[in-house]
C-alpha cells in the first residue's frame, strides 16, 4: 500500500512548530505586558509572602502529618498480627517524628502544645493495649489448635476398620464433633453475648453426651471420659477458649476505645492547626483586597489582552484539531478495530507521519492476529504429554459446571495419581518417568470414548478427567477402566508397593444437585481430591469416591 506520490507530503514536525511557535509569539507578549503590571504590586504583597505565608505553610504540613497520624492511629488500633503492629509503630513514630521537628519551627500557643503532648501520651497507651490484644489472640489461636488436636485423636477411634461396635462410637464421636464445632465458633464470635449462648449449647450437649457413656462398648468408655475431660479442660476451664474469647473481646473493646479517643484528640488538635492558619489567611486576604482595589485599572488592561490571546489560541487550536486531530481520531478507529484501513482512506488520512503509522500497523495487525492465535492453542497444551494443561482444565470445568447446572445434568470429575512415580524416576531417571507420563496420558485420552469427555494433566504425575452428563455409577465404571488400562500397560516399577508395574489410584466426585449456594467447581473438585486422598492411604491401585470403594 502505497502513498499518493502527487499528494504534497506535510512533515507533522513542521506543522507542531509553526503552531507552536505563532502561540508562543503570542502569549510572550501578554507575559511580557502582564509582568509590569505585577511589578506594580509585588512591593505590596512582599512583605505579606515574606512574613504570613511561610507561617501558614507550616500549619498545614503540620495539619497535613496530623491528619495522616490519625489514619495511623486507627491502623494501629485495628492491627491483628505483630507485623501490622510493627507497621502501624513504624508509620506513627515516623509522623510523630515529623511533626516534632515541624513543631520546632512553628510558633504554637500553649493549649496546641499541650494538646501535641496528651497525643504521643495516648498513643503510648493504645501500644500497649493493642500490644495486649495481640497476646490474647495469639493465646486464643493457641487454645484452638489444643481443640483441633483433641478434636484429631477423637477421629483415630473411628477411622480404625477393625473397632468394634464402630457405629456406636461413630455417633457418639458425631455429637462431640457437633460441639468441636460450636466450640470453633466460639474465637470468632463479636459479641460477649453470642459468646455466652454458645457456651450454655455446649453446656447443655456435652451433659447429653456424658450421660450416652454407658452405652458405649466398655474398652472405649475410658477414652470417651478422658475425651470429655480434655474438651472440658480447653473449652470451658478457667483458661479455656471461651474465657480467652471473652478477654480478647474485652480487650478489643478497650483498644477501640482508647484508639476512637486518640483518634479524636488528633482529630481536634487538626481543626486547631487550621483554624490558626484560616486566621492568618484572613489577614492576608485583607491585604489582597487592598491591593485589589489598587490595581483595578491595570486588570482593565490585562483582560483586554487576555481576550486578543484566547481568540488567537482559539483559532490555533482550530488549526491543530483540522490538521492533526481530527486526522488521529481516524487512525485511533483504525487501531481499534472499529474501521479497516482501506486505500481511499490515504488521502483522508494525509500524506505524513500519520499515514505511515496507519500503513504500518495494518500490516503488523495481521501478523500479530496470527501469532496471537497460534499462542493461544499452545497455552491450553502440555508441554510434555500433549494433552490439555491446567488452564484449560480450569476453563473446562468451569464451563462444563455452568451447562450442567443450567441444565441440571450429574457432572463428574476423576482425579488420577500414578502411585510411586517419585521413587520411579529416582530409580530409572526423569526421562523414563517422562515417557511413562506420555503413555499414561495417551492411554486417557484413549479409553475415554466420548468426545465430550476431557482429560488433561493436572500437574507433575496427576491427571484430571471431566466426564459430562455423567452419574456416580457411571463415573465409577470409567474411573475403573482407566485404572485397569493403566495397570494393563505393564510398565515396570520394582519400587511399586502396588504391583510391581506402574499403577494409577483415583479419587472421583459426582454433582448431581445444585440447590445449595456453596455448590460450586472448588467443592467438587475439593471432594475428587479427598477420595483421591483415601485411595493412597488405603493402598493405591484403586478408586475411591465420596462413600464408594472399588476393590
Amino acid at each position: 500500500m502505497q502513498i499518493d506520490q502527487d499528494k504534497k507530503r506535510r512533515s507533522l514536525s513542521r506543522v507542531f512548530s509553526s503552531a507552536l511557535t505563532g502561540l508562543f509569539a503570542v502569549f510572550i507578549t501578554l507575559v511580557g505586558m502582564t509582568y509590569y503590571q505585577l511589578l506594580v504590586v509585588s512591593s505590596a504583597l512582599g512583605t505579606v509572602a515574606e512574613k504570613s505565608i511561610p507561617i501558614i505553610l507550616q500549619y498545614e504540613q503540620v495539619a497535613n502529618h496530623a491528619t495522616s497520624l490519625i489514619f495511623q492511629t486507627e491502623r494501629l488500633s485495628n492491627s491483628v498480627t505483630p507485623p501490622a503492629l510493627r507497621i502501624a509503630e513504624k508509620e506513627i513514630n515516623k509522623e510523630i517524628e515529623i511533626i516534632a521537628s515541624l513543631l520546632l519551627e512553628t510558633q504554637l500557643d500553649e493549649v496546641l502544645i499541650k494538646e501535641y503532648q496528651a497525643i504521643t501520651e495516648e498513643l503510648e497507651e493504645l501500644r500497649e493495649l493493642v500490644t495486649q490484644q495481640l497476646i490474647s489472640i495469639k493465646v486464643v489461636k493457641e487454645k484452638e489448635q489444643q481443640l483441633y488436636q483433641i478434636y484429631d485423636n477423637a477421629r483415630l477411634f473411628t477411622d480404625n476398620p477393625f473397632q468394634a461396635d464402630r457405629l456406636v462410637i461413630s455417633d457418639w464421636i458425631l455429637g462431640y464433633s457437633r460441639l468441636f464445632m460450636i466450640a470453633s465458633e466460639i474465637s470468632n464470635a463479636t459479641t460477649l453475648n453470642d459468646i455466652r449462648q454458645k457456651s450454655r449449647s455446649i453446656d447443655i450437649e456435652q451433659a447429653q453426651l456424658n450421660n450416652a457413656i454407658v452405652d458405649l462398648p466398655k474398652d472405649f468408655q475410658s477414652e470417651a471420659k478422658s475425651l470429655a475431660r480434655d474438651f472440658s479442660a480447653v473449652v470451658l476451664g478457667e483458661q479455656g477458649l471461651v474465657a480467652l474469647s471473652v478477654n480478647k473481646l474485652t480487650m478489643k473493646a478497650r483498644t477501640n476505645g482508647r484508639g476512637n479517643f486518640t483518634e479524636k484528640l488528633v482529630s481536634d488538635f487538626t481543626r486547631s492547626l487550621r483554624f490558626q492558619g484560616t486566621l492568618l489567611g484572613e489577614e492576608i486576604l485583607a491585604d489582597a483586597n487592598r491591593a485589589k482595589e489598587d490595581s483595578a485599572q491595570q486588570i482593565q488592561i490585562l483582560t483586554v489582552l487576555f481576550a486578543i490571546a484566547v481568540a488567537l489560541l482559539l483559532l490555533i487550536t482550530w488549526v491543530l484539531h483540522r490538521r492533526v486531530i481530527r486526522r488521529l481520531i481516524m487512525l485511533k478507529q483504525i487501531v481499534s478495530g472499529e474501521a479497516s484501513l482501506r486505500p481511499q482512506d490515504i488521502k483522508r488520512i494525509g500524506n505524513d507521519e500519520i499515514s505511515d503509522i496507519a500503513i504500518t500497523f495494518q500490516k503488523f495487525s495481521d501478523t500479530i492476529e496470527a501469532q496471537k492465535h497460534e499462542l493461544t492453542n499452545l497455552a491450553m497444551l502440555d508441554g510434555l504429554t500433549g494433552i490439555a494443561n491446567r488452564r484449560a482444565f480450569d476453563l473446562a470445568l468451569l464451563s462444563e459446571f455452568n451447562q450442567a447446572k443450567r441444565y441440571s445434568h450429574p457432572l463428574s470429575i476423576l482425579l488420577i495419581d500414578v502411585d510411586y512415580f517419585k521413587p520411579f524416576n529416582d530409580l530409572y531417571g526423569h526421562s523414563v518417568g517422562d515417557d511413562a507420563l506420555k503413555q499414561i496420558a495417551a492411554t486417557l485420552r484413549s479409553t475415554l470414548k466420548r468426545d465430550i469427555d476431557f482429560v488433561a494433566r493436572y500437574g507433575g504425575e496427576e491427571f484430571v478427567c471431566i466426564l459430562t452428563n455423567t452419574d456416580c455409577q457411571g463415573a465409577l465404571i470409567c474411573a475403573q477402566n482407566l485404572r485397569e488400562a493403566v495397570e494393563k500397560l505393564q510398565i515396570e516399577h520394582a519400587e511399586s508397593k502396588a504391583l510391581g508395574y506402574v499403577t494409577v489410584s483415583i479419587g472421583g466426585a459426582t454433582q448431581s444437585s445444585y440447590e445449595s449456594e456453596s455448590d460450586n467447581p472448588e467443592r467438587l473438585l475439593k471432594l475428587a481430591d479427598d477420595a483421591l486422598y483415601d485411595a493412597k492411604e488405603f493402598g493405591r491401585n484403586q478408586v475411591r469416591f465420596p462413600n464408594n470403594l472399588i476393590d
